[in-house]
């Protein structure tokens, strides 16, 4: 079961790379094929996001009832402490677990899918998705942990980048710092998945130190930001677009449902809920029924669009990003002045590439 590795190193200035593009073009309705023909991960990416934020949001919960019950029991400021307490839990659990885990099951899905991109099939005798994408993991970079640093670090050096941006616009007068700061919102759109397509193109060439690949890698995106700023023009207006589609649906079909559930709970228990508040009036059943449905739906309609754009939709737009990214690139010179680009925190990312690389048994050329 072999991933990536197309070519040898090159001299500067020349071509980096050497591979097959099975798919060449990058957009939406090509992506959403590809990802159609991983739909497995979809559905893993999809309940997993959708349990973890009903767990949160049951978390929450949880965290408001204990720290309102210490509050009036003990102390007020003990059921401050206890809230706190209990969301820096769940803040440690989310980071040292669940985090962990769903970066490993997206790290093997843009694994795949770049060998579905470059090769257009997965090797004979790769087994499950799954299994093919974690592997491809361990022989690049060790482990998931490894990966997940690195491409920490990759998002630090492009935030360097970016920020220059942010700063600029903020000393230009009203109507041309408008322009930058939009410009600014749309480098950061296509910076979004950067480092998921840097991890991609290190696949592609596995057989080379890691850290060759990665800042090549970054001197290619910023050779030719142009382009990938013109696909993420599209993802921007489809992702506000899909957003405001899935919160009317969602939102009229959660509040539908949830007030035919609400309305008669609330008016088979209207007698005990008017002799709780003590008062003569009869409870506005439907105006209950109402508002509950309405904060239901609201939390509900939440939870759904955030698990299909988490499973669905950024996949595609990933997919976008990195078949753009593989064609623009595939016969391109690199310009030798990129590592100008690469910022001060370039020498931690060489650091870790060095170590990850040594691991594999391969020596770092810069």
């Amino acid at each position: 079961m072999q991933g990536g590795g197309y070519g040898a190193q090159a001299p500067r200035g020349s071509v980096r790379h050497a591979y097959p593009l099975s798919v060449t073009s990058s957009g939406f309705l090509t992506a959403f094929a590809l990802n159609m023909r991983t739909l497995p991960f979809a559905i893993v990416r999809f309940f997993m996001h959708l349990l973890h934020g009903i767990f949160g949001w049951t978390w929450v919960l949880a965290s408001v009832a204990l720290a309102v019950y210490v509050g009036s029991k003990v102390q007020p400021y003990l059921g401050i402490a206890a809230f706190v307490a209990s969301v820096l839990l769940y803040a440690l659990m989310w980071h040292g677990w669940f985090r962990y885990v769903l970066y490993g099951v997206k790290s093997a899905h843009v694994a795949v899918l770049t060998e579905l991109i470059t090769r257009g099939k997965l090797p004979s005798g790769s087994g499950s998705m799954l299994g093919y994408g974690r592997h491809v993991i361990t022989e690049r970079f060790g482990d998931v942990a490894q990966l997940y640093l690195f491409q920490m670090l990759v998002r630090l050096v492009v935030a360097e980048f970016t920020l220059g941006l942010t700063l600029l616009s903020g000393l230009m007068p009203f109507g041309i710092g408008f322009v930058a700061r939009s410009g600014g919102r749309l480098v950061r759109a296509s910076t979004r998945y950067l480092d998921e397509a840097l991890f991609a193109y290190s696949l592609v060439r596995s057989s080379d130190p890691l850290w060759d690949a990665s800042s090549e890698g970054l001197g290619y995106y910023f050779q030719n930001s142009k382009e990938m700023v013109k696909t993420s023009v599209w993802m921007v207006v489809l992702d506000i677009l899909f957003r405001i589609v899935m919160w009317v649906v969602f939102g009229i079909a959660w509040s539908i449902l949830l007030y035919g559930i609400a309305l008669p709970i609330l008016t088979a228990h209207a007698a005990g809920l008017q002799a709780w508040t003590g008062s003569d009036q009869p409870v506005n059943v439907v105006g209950l029924a109402v508002v509950a449905a309405a904060i239901g739906a609201l939390i509900a309609t939440g939870l759904t669009t955030s698990a299909i754009e988490q499973a669905f939709l950024r996949p595609i737009y990933l997919t976008m990003i990195i078949t753009k990214f593989l064609n623009v690139i595939q016969s391109q010179p690199l310009d030798p002045s990129f590592e100008q680009h690469l910022g001060s925190r370039a020498g931690r990312l060489h650091s870790l590439a060095a170590q990850i690389d040594a691991n594999r048994g391969l020596r770092t050329e810069r």
